[in-house]
Formats: C-alpha cells, sequence, structure tokens
C-alpha cells in the first residue's frame, strides 16, 4: 500500500496453481484495465498488470483508491508462489488437485507472515470459473482493511525499508562485488542511477552547484559512460545535428561530444564512432559551434543520422556493459558523504 499524490494505491497479487492462468481468467474481466501493453517476462514466470479505481466517494479520506492486480501466468516451477513482500492481499485459483492446492495455500501464508508491519492476512481462493467473485470479493476486503488503518503500518515500515535500501545501493560503497552482482542488461541503467542521485544529494546538501559538476569530477570512465548515452539518447531524439548547436543553445558541449566519441572507440562502436566523427568534421567546417547556419552541411548531418540508426550491430547499453564487466574496478567508488 501506498500513498501518493493521486490517491491511495493497493497491491494484489494472483496467481494461479499449476496450469490455471489467474493473467488470462482476470483480463477476461470486464472492470479491469490493462496497465502494460506487454506482459512482463522473467526467468521462470510472467504476469499482466491490471488496474480499477474507486473514486474519491468510493474511497478513502477524500480520496480515490487505485487497485494494481499482479496476475501470474503458469511458472515453470510447480511450487512456485510470486514474491509477496509488497502484497495487500492475494488472489488464488486453484488448480482442483487439492494436495497441491493446499501446498500453494500453505506457502502464501508463510510468505505473508514475513512482511513487516504485521498486516492482516487478505487471502481468497477460488475456482477458475469465481475468479470475477474473488476479485470482487478481495477488492472488498482489501479496501475496508485499508478504511479500518489496518495497513498502516506496513506501509509505513515499507517505505522505511525501501529508503534504507535505496540508500545502501546508491550511497554506500559501490564494490566490484555490487556492480558484477546486477542482473545482465542492467549495469548501465543501475551505474547511471548511482551518480545520478549522489549528484543530485551533493546539489541539495550545497556541496556542488550543479549535478553536472559531481559528474565532471568523477574518472574518465564514468565520463564516457556518461557521455555516449548522453549522445545516443540525443541523437536517438533529434538526430546528429542536434550534437552542434550554437553556444547557450548546445544539449552537449564540444568536449563532451568529443568525450563520447573516444567512448565509443573504446567499446569497439566503429560505425558510430566514425560517424560521430564525420559530423565532428563537418560542424568544424561549417562551424556550426559558433552559431552558423549552413544548409549543406544540414543536409549531410541529417543522412549521417539516418546511417547512424541504421547501425543495428553495435548496440551501445550492451557494448557499454561488456566493458563494465571487464573491468569492473574502474567504477567502484566509496561510500558517499556530504
Amino acid at each position: 500500500m501506498q500513498r501518493l499524490t493521486d490517491g491511495w494505491h493497493l497491491e494484489l497479487v494472483a496467481f494461479g496453481v499449476g496450469a490455471s492462468r489467474a493473467d488470462e481468467l482476470l483480463a477476461g474481466v470486464p472492470t479491469l484495465n490493462e496497465l502494460r501493453q506487454i506482459p512482463l517476462r522473467r526467468d521462470g514466470w510472467e504476469r499482466r498488470e491490471l488496474g480499477l479505481s474507486l473514486d474519491s466517494k468510493g474511497g478513502h479520506e477524500q480520496l480515490p483508491i487505485h487497485v494494481t492486480i499482479l496476475a501470474y501466468g503458469p511458472a515453470d516451477r510447480a511450487d512456485f508462489v510470486p514474491d509477496l513482500s509488497h502484497a495487500d492481499a492475494v488472489l488464488i485459483v486453484d488448480s482442483g488437485d487439492e494436495p497441491a492446492d493446499a501446498r500453494a495455500a500453505g506457502a502464501v501464508t508463510e510468505a505473508l507472515a514475513q512482511r513487516v508491519g504485521d498486516p492482516p492476512h487478505i487471502v481468497e481462493r477460488t475456482k477458475p470459473d469465481g475468479v470475477k467473485s474473488g476479485l470482487k470479493a478481495i477488492v472488498k476486503r482489501s479496501v475496508q482493511a485499508l478504511k479500518a488503518g489496518e495497513l498502516i503500518a506496513f506501509w509505513k515500515e515499507s517505505v522505511r525499508n525501501a529508503e534504507a535500501a535505496h540508500d545502501a545501493e546508491v550511497y554506500g560503497p559501490l564494490t566490484k562485488e555490487k556492480i558484477l552482482g546486477q542482473p545482465q542488461g542492467e549495469v548501465v541503467a543501475f551505474l547511471l542511477r548511482v551518480i545520478h542521485e549522489r549528484g543530485r544529494r551533493a546539489v541539495l546538501s550545497g556541496r556542488l552547484p550543479n549535478a553536472d559538476a559531481y559528474e565532471h569530477s568523477l574518472s574518465a570512465r564514468w565520463q564516457r559512460l556518461v557521455a555516449v548515452n548522453a549522445l545516443e539518447m540525443l541523437v536517438a531524439d533529434a538526430g546528429v545535428s542536434a550534437l552542434f548547436g550554437a553556444p547557450g543553445d548546445r544539449a552537449m558541449e564540444r568536449e563532451e561530444v568529443t568525450c563520447a566519441l573516444a567512448g565509443l572507440k573504446r567499446i569497439g562502436a566503429s560505425k558510430k564512432a566514425a560517424i560521430v566523427e564525420r559530423a565532428l568534421g563537418i560542424a568544424r567546417e561549417a562551424r556550426l559551434w559558433e552559431g552558423n547556419a549552413d544548409a549543406t552541411a544540414s543536409k549531410v548531418l541529417e543522412e549521417l543520422s539516418d546511417r547512424f540508426y541504421a547501425v543495428d550491430d553495435e548496440p551501445l547499453r550492451i557494448r557499454l556493459e561488456d566493458d563494465i564487466r571487464k573491468a569492473p574496478d574502474e567504477f567502484t567508488l566509496g561510500a558517499y558523504e556530504d
């Protein structure tokens, strides 16, 4: 449960025992809306996210209540039980195999007992043809628990724990083990989040004038990582010409573009590096960095943008992550202190 500016948010988890598909059954309930266009898939399971809302009249403390249902499909493991650490309530779709259904219910009871704040165990079991009634009952019980204040301690303890985990991840020592322990495909996003949060805190504490100052205080490896990421996003949004704005109207400074070019070469993105290098030459010749307008240069940069987009065998995020995993010691940081 959370209380946000747009109202109260409840999280319900629904899963089926054995081959029962809570995701497909709940997706057929007319009152629910799909919150994700594409189901979330992880190793061994997939789920759909569905939602419904109660307006302020049917809400709590004159705020609406938004209910998110995490509905799981069949998992690889027969004894699969989803993560229930944040669940306010659980809907179990029985399989008809009584021993298996009983084991699943017992596992849910054990998982719910591990939640902080000792919230009530709100669980409904239903047969596949009774999902609509089961959903109605579990939503009603959850809303009643919210209005009775039975979920408040759970909410507050969860927030405190989440803040503590966030601070340990972002402001604690960034070790080689922590970097290599990130899931495949998420290392770059994790490192960028760490320095973004550290930079933001440095500004809030008054230690630095802006977040850029924090990034510039980092090593050359870090600066190349940031520059390559910024270049990729900028070119994707506005084309290569966006790299060469006039003074005061630049998304990236000349030094940052040069740094990104060095980063592209280091990670083996030679085709994209050659395109950026060619664009740098055109920008210098046409004096684009000085605010000069040149129609011919602009046309060539558009063509270079098309060539940049067409390079599909140099995925920069993957190349960056591979480079980081080869030398994680070069990205370690000490514990952050204001």
